[in-house]
């Protein structure tokens, strides 16, 4: 009895978070999840779905729209280990879905890229590098400068390098580390190169031509950074890298529905009228209300979705021992507005200020004040939606 009693507490913590995840199924040959379902919302969830032939790799890209050039919600991806017989993938989706929205998804597939294909990306990238250096740096009759600063250009050459690796994935999951210190320190170095030393550089012949020294100098520094750039991408070319070979789109699909509710606060609290200790005057007094939390839950931190700026009456007037009886405006009642703080599951702590109304004796006129208040309630949750 001990020994299936361990063996539940310890299974009890994983059967706790995969019961966390809710799980959708995606039909490749349909293009849709399971039978057409929402996704699931204010919760975390798993794609599964099958694996085709010669695929390795699967890829869930999350946008808030059908518009891809805004930034994506969340990428997640499966890569199929080695040796791997399964034909199917899972993902977990870590990114929390509001309900009642639409969301699209993007779901590629990778195969394993050719050498052949490799090599092409290789020439296309060098080939562009190669552009963009030739026009970047300028060389005048006595010193070479950069079109642009050294930390911008090496940033445009990264980018050159991102882009053309934009159909193209590691299979171990590295991305281009962009190039290293050694390529930022030759560009500086061309920035800073002076031609009149060419001759001494350079191995020259006897009465050769000096302008040509020139050119011959400015032309080898050139293609040194040229060849150390083609180095650095030739190094993560060398890794495995999987293509892109198939992308199915799910626009604007729509997430479940969520419940609204609205929390209604029954408590008792009290009001501050003056004084100091030994001689405080106050009142309390049942109060009801309602909160608005500035979180949600399942969407914001515990902090924010725990507070809320909450609003009510009070049921009865107030005496502060004076034998005045104190009111409130609009409705004959105190009225309060308040922050919130959520304590315990059903409790809520309220600290704000009540506002007051004070009847003159000629009934003329009144005087509407405010005082500090302080207040613990009940708090229950009043779902707002219509049966269907």
């Amino acid at each position: 009895m001990l020994k299936k009693l361990t063996l539940l507490l310890l299974f009890f913590p994983v059967i706790t978070i995969n019961a966390q995840f809710k799980s959708i199924q995606y039909n490749y040959e349909k293009n849709w999840l399971g039978e057409n379902q929402p996704l699931p919302a204010e919760s975390q969830w798993m794609l599964n779905g099958m694996l085709p032939a010669g695929i390795d790799m699967v890829e869930l890209v999350l946008y808030g729209s059908a518009d891809f050039d805004k930034k994506s919600l969340f990428a997640a991806n499966y890569r199929k280990p080695a040796d791997y017989q399964e034909q199917s993938f899972s993902i977990p989706v870590n990114y929390v879905l509001r309900g009642n929205n639409q969301y699209t998804l993007r779901i590629n597939y990778f195969r394993p890229a050719s050498r052949e294909e490799v090599n092409l990306l290789g020439i296309m990238i060098r080939e562009a590098i190669d552009a963009y250096l030739n026009m970047s740096v300028v060389s005048g009759r006595n010193s070479v400068s950069l079109a642009k600063h050294p930390r911008l250009m090496r940033q445009e050459l990264d980018q050159i390098v991102s882009k053309g690796l934009e159909l193209y994935r590691n299979k171990i999951g590295v991305e281009f580390p962009g190039f290293s210190d050694l390529v930022y320190n030759k560009l500086e170095r061309i920035n800073d190169l002076s031609l009149r030393r060419a001759r001494f550089n350079i191995l020259s012949k006897e009465g050769e031509d000096d302008m040509a020294l020139r050119v011959a100098f400015f032309q080898q520094n050139l293609e040194d950074l040229q060849q150390m750039c083609a180095h650095e991408v030739n190094q993560f070319l060398g890794f495995d890298l999987l293509v892109l070979a198939d992308s199915r789109v799910l626009p604007d699909y729509p997430s479940e529905p969520t419940r609204n509710t609205l929390p209604i606060n029954f408590g008792f609290g009290g009001i501050y009228n003056k004084g100091g200790f030994s001689d405080i005057s106050y009142d309390s007094a049942p109060y009801a209300g309602i909160s608005f939390p500035l979180g949600n839950p399942a969407l914001a931190g515990k902090f924010r979705s725990n507070s809320s700026i909450s609003a009510g009456l009070f049921l009865t007037n107030f005496d502060f021992g004076d034998g005045r009886e104190i009111t409130g405006p609009l409705i004959g009642r105190p009225i309060y507005v308040a922050y919130g703080y959520k304590t315990a599951y059903f409790l809520r702590f309220n600290a704000g200020m009540a506002i007051l109304q004070e009847e003159k004796n000629n009934n003329s006129s009144s005087n509407i004040f405010v005082k500090p208040f302080v207040g613990l309630s009940l708090e229950l949750n009043l779902w707002l939606g219509l049966s269907r």
